[in-house]
């Protein structure tokens, strides 16, 4: 069966490492062996991560040193000599072409993210783009694909807005988690403006407030775990599925699919804007909340007694991603005035 999810290939690759035999060469060996770390079975190990940098390293010089010619030449040849014999040699191959194109990206304070950044030429996942390849030459020309979907700055600033949302989930819940004084007020006049309706009653925000603030933990936790991985999805590329922000799905991992809309523009633009938007996929696949229809951010959501009453916004990922950005002073009035209406 296809790969739809990235799950799904990182299984894949795991099985490869484990299953296969590659180069002999000792220096290869040792460098099979913390591949096989980094892909930990519930997640990727970033106490290993070094191991990526490491292959790409070979790639780049081709595998010690022993291989001469462009950059693209070096990287095609570089994972055929890691790969060793011919023996499923696509297979064992792709496998280390997919680590390849896998990030370790690191901040000041130490929080980290995991991008995958397939090589922009392919349009399925790369056990299955050059798994079932023959042909050595056609397998070469794959592997020369080195140009990955996101461009340097781009992963920068998937890492940096990683971190937004996370230090966002984190102060949210801890206002969330205040039950007395001018910071109780404070979040539910917050909780009254993204989730009330007219027959809201303060029952109602208390109940609202302990759903927001065990969900804001949930989040934070998942965005903090040094496991989180952003990717786009390849199978996506060139069809009306690219044209998302992002999405979650039906990971057994913590995966965001960043698609091409993603550093586009919305209600605001920039780095508070890509925060929101990973901040409402976090709230999906850790709180499982659903996208209301017609209550997106551009659509207006503002609960309304009828149309939009705050049992329903108070499952809308929009409403949770804005009142988040709202607790950390994010929003201009502006803006808050374009979402509430």
């Amino acid at each position: 069966m296809a790969h739809r999810i990235f799950t799904e290939e990182y299984d894949a690759i795991r099985k490869i490492l484990k299953t296969e035999s590659f180069s002999s060469d000792a220096a290869a060996q040792r460098l099979i062996a913390s591949l096989r770390s980094v892909v930990a079975t519930d997640g990727p190990n970033k106490s290993q991560g070094r191991a990526l940098d490491d292959l790409r390293d070979q790639c780049e010089r081709g595998l010690l040193n022993k291989v001469f010619g462009s950059r693209k030449e070096k990287e095609a040849e570089g994972i055929l000599a890691l790969a060793g014999d011919d023996t499923r040699l696509a297979k064992k191959a792709a496998a280390l072409k997919a680590l390849r194109h896998f990030y370790l990206m690191t901040k000041f304070g130490g929080h980290s993210l995991w991008v995958n950044s397939l090589p922009a030429h392919y349009r399925k996942w790369t056990t299955e783009q050059l798994g079932g390849i023959s042909n050595k030459d056609q397998l070469k020309t794959e592997l020369k694909k080195i140009e990955g979907r996101f461009s340097s700055q781009q992963m920068r600033d998937l890492v940096s807005c990683s971190q937004t949302a996370a230090a966002w989930a984190n102060r949210t819940h801890g206002m969330c988690s205040k039950t007395s004084g001018l910071g109780a007020l404070r979040v539910d006049r917050l909780i009254r403006r993204w989730f009330a309706d007219e027959d809201t009653t303060d029952a109602d925000i208390k109940s609202m407030r302990a759903t927001l603030r065990e969900g804001f933990k949930k989040i934070a936790t998942a965005a903090l775990s040094g496991k989180m991985v952003f990717t786009d999805n390849p199978i996506d590329r060139g069809t009306a599925d690219e044209n998302n922000f992002a999405y979650v799905w039906y990971d057994r991992l913590n995966v965001v699919y960043i698609e091409g809309q993603f550093f586009k523009p919305g209600l605001f633009s920039g780095p508070r804007h890509w925060a929101l938007i990973v901040v409402h996929e976090l709230s999906h696949s850790q709180c499982n909340t659903v996208d209301v229809p017609g209550h997106y951010d551009f659509d207006g959501i503002k609960p309304k007694r009828g149309t939009f009453p705050s049992s329903k916004a108070i499952t809308n990922a929009d409403n949770w991603a804005w009142f988040s950005a709202d607790c950390n002073f994010a929003l201009t009035q502006k803006n808050r005035d374009d979402a509430l209406k």
